[in-house]
């Protein structure tokens, strides 16, 4: 590999609609064709649309660990649904049509691109957290809280996350194989057919913030420098800013989670693992917001979490 990702891959790449093409760009895009009901839902309670889990936590996509985080944290009753059929441009597969004569009818009316995670409640469908639950979360928090979370978040959401992709997907995609045809249970074919998609729109992405094109030996040193930057703003405190968690938190943990999962595999990643503020700070936000991270249902069958 050169100086520069740009050319791998020359041409431009139709939209992905399947699993794993998600983790490139943080999250999963599906269509929705004009008028096509996602599911009847129960009114009510916040219905959470998420991947399917995988084994080593609530999620591989570092922003559905942030957002049911988040609906934790708030402690808000949500029903989770599992997207199966990312094939079919037209459809959501859920299991909750079973609340037919009960639920709120959600439409889309325009042809949209919808980005897991997402929400709805009594018919109002977002990609983004509910403000009145992130509000709720971060109460009290001041202007110069803000300013540290929102800088902290952004480190998470953005060098972070394209360094974990890069160094993986990137420099080791024979492990990414191994990972998804044994978490959704794809036969090896599959597996390398979905990674080295993922490996595109990566490339793409990347070459589009300007990462791709830092030299070899010069991103893994951005990647560490990152990592050590988390752990300094993180620094001797329970949680971010202080001894209670705000949504900042969330998608810091979001990140954290999954990196610690996939565990070390490069001088970031190594340096993640064997930090005790780090550690400890996954550690102490897993109890706070999934005690009950063993038992988490892996099944296609949607489930009600009731703080």
């Amino acid at each position: 590999m050169e100086n520069t990702l740009q050319g791998i891959y020359r041409r431009p790449l139709p939209l992905l609609a399947t699993l794993t093409a998600a983790a490139v760009c943080l999250s999963l895009t599906i269509v929705h064709r004009t008028t096509r009901r996602i599911a009847a839902l129960e009114s009510g309670i916040v219905h959470l649309f998420i991947p399917p889990r995988w084994s080593r936590g609530p999620n591989y996509f570092s922003r559905c660990v942030a957002l049911e985080t988040l609906l934790r944290l708030a402690r808000q009753p949500y029903i989770v649904h599992f997207v199966t059929d990312t094939t079919n441009p037209t459809m959501i597969a859920t299991t909750a049509k079973s609340e037919a004569d009960k639920a709120a009818k959600v439409t889309i009316t325009t042809l949209t691109m919808r980005t897991l995670p997402f929400t709805i409640c009594d018919g109002v469908l977002s990609s983004r957290p509910p403000v009145e639950l992130t509000d709720l979360v971060d109460r009290g928090l001041s202007a110069e809280g803000h300013a540290l979370g929102l800088a902290a978040a952004r480190l998470a959401e953005t060098s972070l996350a394209y360094g974990l992709h890069r160094s993986l997907l990137i420099d080791r995609p024979e492990v990414m194989v191994d990972l998804f045809a044994q978490e959704y249970n794809l036969d090896m074919k599959k597996a390398n057919n979905v990674v080295t998609r993922t490996r595109r729109a990566l490339i793409t992405a990347l070459n589009a913030v300007g990462y791709g094109s830092l030299p070899d030996t010069w991103y893994p040193r951005e990647f560490l420098r990152g990592v050590r930057s988390l752990e300094t703003l993180i620094g001797e405190n329970k949680f971010l800013l202080g001894n209670n968690p705000t949504s900042y938190d969330c998608t810091i943990y979001g990140w954290l989670q999954v990196a610690t999962q996939l565990g070390a595999h490069d001088p970031a990643t190594e340096y993640l693992m064997k930090s005790e503020i780090l550690q400890g700070y996954v550690k102490r936000m897993t109890e706070l917001a999934f005690p009950d991270i063993a038992e988490l249902p892996r099944s296609g069958e949607s489930h009600k979490f009731i703080p």
